[in-house]
């Protein structure tokens, strides 16, 4: 519209300005919008790794990553972030140079469906022991292995043939050694009496192991009594000579009486201590010294609890009718069974035609 002055004025009249249509930005007089300065680009890339590594744990990249200055290229839609799955986890890499498990052979063991049978190693120990004893350098090393295998099974023990080759401190220290561990054997299944039973064939060790006296008899009698070791009452008739005298023809019952010395004493299987020996009886006549009456062995066996220091024989003899007046002997051998250790005696008498006066 058309603008007047103020009345009176002296100014030239003034035309409006001309009608200007905004249908692009002018060159001149507005200026254009700001262009991105470094601090943008900053931010920018800034935005763009924050998006990266938002999307990096539900994406698994194929390629090397684009240089930072080159927009990333979108390689997934995005959806709502409760249905991304996670991604599975790598199966482990094989060894190198292993195939994959599932590709390998197998092979089946044997199942052990049962235990060793322990008899029958022990048989299997037993023999090569033996063997070697015979044939190595060492023979006292593995009998005493051998000896040993006696508290696994009583039925392993040293027999004599096995034992021949060594001396004799070697066989009194094998035997001992049996002994003790045929005790062990024993003795362990009471477990209340364990302590008692292995002091007890300590001691039984200890006197083995000592010197064994030489196997003897050291006492000979003929008696009509006995009580005991040492206890007995003796034949009271004697002739002038102190010998035994007995009336010709009459089948008189006497005692024979025997102290031995150096005898063995072995453990059975059932703890107890064992004494054997046997015992042949032979009269000769002092006539011509040809036997007149012979019996042939007889054994005795003694068990005890204990291991015996004293032993004794106590055998009752009948003294033979066809025995006529004159003087005899009669001689007595005594073998260890466990030894085989002999030892003999002769016991003088007298056959008379009336008895004499004591």
């Amino acid at each position: 519209m058309a603008c007047k002055s103020p009345a009176g004025s002296g100014q030239a009249p003034v035309s409006p300005p001309e009608r200007v249509t905004l249908t692009e930005p002018a060159s001149t007089g507005i200026e254009g919008p700001p262009q991105p300065t470094a601090a943008d680009e900053i931010a920018a890339r800034a935005r763009q790794d924050l998006l990266e590594s938002m999307a990096i744990g539900a994406v698994e990249r194929t390629s090397s990553p684009s240089p930072r200055s080159t927009p990333a290229q979108t390689v997934v839609t995005w959806k709502d972030p409760s249905t991304i799955k996670p991604p599975s986890a790598p199966e482990p890499a094989s060894p190198q140079g292993m195939p994959p498990a599932s590709s390998m052979p197998t092979t089946a063991l044997p199942a052990h469906d049962s235990q060793p049978d322990i008899d029958e190693l022990t048989q299997t120990l037993a023999r090569a022991l033996h063997d070697r004893s015979h044939d190595g350098d060492k023979p006292m090393r593995d009998l005493t292995v051998l000896a040993a295998l006696a508290m696994l099974d009583a039925g392993n023990t040293l027999d004599s043939q096995t034992i021949q080759t060594l001396t004799e401190d070697e066989r009194i220290t094998l035997q001992g050694l049996q002994d003790w561990f045929l005790a062990m054997e024993s003795g362990m299944d009471d477990r209340t009496a364990i302590l008692e039973t292995v002091l007890e064939s300590v001691r039984g060790l200890q006197a083995s192991l000592r010197r064994t006296p030489r196997f003897e008899l050291s006492d000979t009698s003929l008696v009509t009594r006995v009580g005991g070791f040492g206890d007995i009452d003796e034949w009271a008739l004697r002739n002038d000579e102190e010998q035994y005298n007995f009336i010709a023809h009459s089948g008189q019952e006497i005692i024979l009486y025997l102290e031995l010395d150096g005898f063995e004493s072995r453990l059975d299987d059932t703890g107890r201590w064992e004494t054997s020996t046997s015992q042949q009886l032979v009269i000769y006549s002092d006539r011509d010294g040809i036997p007149v009456w012979k019996e042939q062995w007889q054994t005795a066996t003694d068990l005890a609890g204990s291991r015996r220091n004293d032993y004794f024989t106590a055998q009752k003899i009948e003294i033979p009718t066809n025995l006529s007046v004159g003087k005899y002997q009669l001689k007595v051998r005594v073998r260890d069974e466990f030894s085989q250790s002999e030892s003999e005696a002769t016991i003088p008498f007298v056959m008379t035609a009336a008895v004499l006066a004591p």
